[in-house]
């Protein structure tokens, strides 16, 4: 190797390693967030575009884009059948509120979609828990996707849904779900840790009536105009040639150093 290429791949380390302790400097800010609609996150978007620029990258600029806007506001779950127990629950993105005083009902847990048409008939009134088994995150997703719909067009009043993660320690895997029905069909849905998912399945399975009151007052807000935050770092060698790589500097409102909080 040319020591003229030596030095240039020596330059091009030491400006990925710069960028690299940025990324990394931004990432761990423990305990922030920075949902969509709030200042944290523009406050963050400024802060990518400033350091960007001041490492002389290439064509660093934003682009507006449209974004939704959801707010959590308090929330809690209780399972309060066969025995009074809090449950570590958070409401999942876009889910609508429940009525100011909550809902109270009768628990129907289900292991997939297919258990839930087998046992339709039950599902009116009830609050679903699905808790599907952990096969991968892209498989067992589609739980917390679409749950909720599914659940509602069989006239539940509710939905829970088994955090998607393979381990927990008593701790809720927050994450986005997508309603598929109308507006008067939406029901609230939230995630609950695999440990009470498991739990309440047990006792099911027991013949045990459970019961869950349900309080979520989360709003759904217009979108929001927010940015996407551009940067270029030419090649060397096939500067006409693109790579993409993509991420998110938005996170959930529950903080934390990953999206999920």
């Amino acid at each position: 190797m040319a020591s003229g290429e030596l030095g240039m791949e020596d330059t091009l380390y030491q400006q990925n390693l710069s960028v690299g302790v940025h990324v990394e400097s931004g990432a761990c800010r423990a305990g922030e967030s920075y949902a969509t609609g709030s200042g944290e996150l523009e406050a963050a978007i400024d802060w990518m575009v400033e350091k960007s620029r001041a490492e002389k990258l290439d064509n660093v600029h934003t682009e507006d884009v449209k974004a939704p806007h959801w707010v959590r506001n308090t929330e809690n779950a209780w399972m309060t059948l066969p025995r009074l127990q809090k449950l570590s629950m958070m409401g999942l993105g876009s889910s609508v509120a429940t009525p100011p005083e909550g809902i109270t009902a009768e628990v129907l847990v289900v292991k997939n979609f297919d258990d839930l048409q087998k046992q339709k008939a039950k599902v009116p009134g009830k609050i679903v828990v699905f808790n599907p088994p952990w096969e991968s995150y892209g498989v067992t997703l589609r739980y917390r996707l679409v749950s909720p719909s599914e659940a509602a067009k069989l006239g539940a009043v509710a939905a829970l849904v088994r955090s998607i993660t393979p381990f927990s320690l008593s701790s809720p895997h927050m994450g986005q779900q997508y309603y598929t029905v109308e507006d008067n069909l939406k029901i609230s849905v939230g995630c609950i840790t695999v440990e009470d998912a498991a739990m309440m399945e047990r006792m099911q399975q027991r013949g045990q009536k459970i019961e869950v009151k349900l309080v979520m007052n989360a709003q759904n807000f217009p979108d929001v105009t927010t940015r996407n935050t551009v940067v270029e770092v030419l090649g060397t060698y096939t500067p006409n040639e693109t790579v993409l790589v993509s991420g998110h500097l938005d996170s959930w409102d529950v903080g934390g150093t990953g999206g999920h909080g």
